[in-house]
C-alpha cells in the first residue's frame, strides 16, 4: 500500500518544475504497525514450531527471525537519525530566506546520507524477506494441522493460548506484515527522495520557501509533527524489537497425586473390643487324689517307725 503523491513546486512566478514528494506519517505510522504485527506473528510461528517438535523447521525459523530481528534494528536507527534531521531542518525552517545557507546545507548532507541508508535498508529487507518465503509452505504445513484449527477449539489443560485465535492464521498475518513493512520503506525513501530534491534547491538559492509569515509557520508546524509521530513510531518498533528477542517457554505439568478431601468422620468411630484376659486357674484336687495322698502319708509314716524300731533291736 503507498501513500506517495505528485507536488508541484513552486520557483519564483514559475510552475515548471515538479519533484515526487509524500507525506511521511503515513509511511511511519503503517511501519510501526506493521513491524508489531509481525513481532507478534514471529512470537506465534515460534511457539507453534515448539510445540509441534519440528527440530529442522525450527532451525530455519530461528535463523531467519534473527536476520530479520537484525533489520528491525536497523531501521529503528535509521527512524532515530531521521528525527535528528527533522529537528535540524525545522530550526532551518525558522531562519530568514537569506540566511538558511548553513543549515541547508548541513541539511543536505545529512538528508542524502539518509537516502542512501534508506535505499540499501530497502534492498536487504527485501532480500530477506524472499529468502524466508522459501518456508511459508513448510509453515503453513504445520500450522494447518494445529490442534487449535478449528473456531472455537481450547489450548489443553496447562497450555498457554497463543496471541491470535487462530494460529493457522500467524503465517499469513506473518508475511503480510512483511510485505507491507517494505512498502512502507518505499514510501519513506520517495519521501526522502523528494525532500532531498527540495533541499538542493534551498542550497541553490532556487526557492524561497518557506517564506516569513504564515508558510514558515505552517512548515515549522507540519515538521514539529513529524516530530512526534517520529517518537510514536520509535517507540512501537523498540516495543517490536523487544517481542522479537522473547523466546516461547512452555510450562511443565507436573502430574501431582491425587489427594483425598479431607471431611469429618459423619459415623461414629467403632469402639475396640478388649480382648479378655487368660488367666491360668490350678485345679484343685479330686477327693480321690486327696484320699491317695493321705494314705501314702500314713503309710510312709508307718515304714519310718518300723524301720527305727530294728535299728534299735540291733
Amino acid at each position: 500500500m503507498s501513500f506517495t503523491e505528485t507536488a508541484v513546486l513552486t520557483v519564483g512566478k514559475d510552475e515548471l518544475i515538479i519533484t515526487r514528494t509524500s507525506v511521511i506519517n503515513w509511511p511511519v505510522e503503517l511501519l510501526s504497525d506493521n513491524m508489531q504485527k509481525a513481532s507478534r506473528a514471529f512470537y506465534d510461528v515460534h511457539n507453534l514450531l515448539i510445540r509441534k517438535k519440528s527440530p529442522k523447521a525450527l532451525e530455519q525459523f530461528t535463523n531467519s527471525k534473527n536476520m530479520i530481528k537484525s533489520e528491525f534494528e536497523t531501521v529503528h536507527r535509521l527512524l532515530q537519525s531521521s528525527y535528528r534531521h527533522i529537528i535540524d531542518f525545522t530550526s532551518s525552517c525558522k531562519r530568514a530566506p537569506n540566511e538558511r545557507a548553513v543549515s541547508a546545507q548541513r541539511c543536505q548532507r545529512s538528508g542524502r546520507a539518509l537516502l542512501r541508508d534508506i535505499q540499501s535498508i530497502t534492498r536487504t529487507f527485501d532480500a530477506v524477506v524472499e529468502t524466508f518465503k522459501v518456508q511459508r509452505s513448510t509453515l503453513s504445513t504445520i500450522s494447518s494441522g494445529n490442534q487449535y484449527a478449528k473456531k472455537g477449539a481450547l489450548a489443553p489443560a496447562g497450555e498457554l493460548p497463543p496471541v491470535y485465535p487462530f494460529p493457522e492464521d500467524s503465517v499469513s498475518l506473518l508475511y503480510d506484515g512483511l510485505d507491507d513493512i517494505c512498502s512502507s520503506l518505499k514510501d519513506l525513501f520517495v519521501f526522502w527522495d523528494g525532500h532531498v530534491s527540495f533541499l538542493t534547491l534551498v542550497l541553490n538559492r532556487q526557492t524561497n520557501y518557506p517564506n516569513p509569515g504564515e508558510e514558515t509557520k505552517d512548515a515549522v508546524n507540519l515538521w514539529s509533527e513529524y516530530q512526534r509521530i517520529l517518537l510514536k513510531a520509535n517507540s512501537s518498533i523498540s516495543q517490536a524489537i523487544e517481542t522479537m528477542s522473547q523466546e516461547p517457554v512452555i510450562p511443565i505439568i507436573m502430574n501431582r497425586p491425587r489427594q483425598m478431601p479431607w471431611r469429618r468422620h459423619t459415623y461414629p468411630q467403632t469402639k475396640l473390643r478388649r480382648e479378655p484376659t487368660i488367666v491360668e486357674t490350678i485345679p484343685k484336687p479330686a477327693a480321690r487324689w486327696q484320699e491317695v495322698s493321705t494314705r501314702r502319708s500314713a503309710t510312709l509314716q508307718i515304714s519310718d517307725r518300723l524301720t527305727s524300731f530294728v535299728r534299735g533291736l540291733f
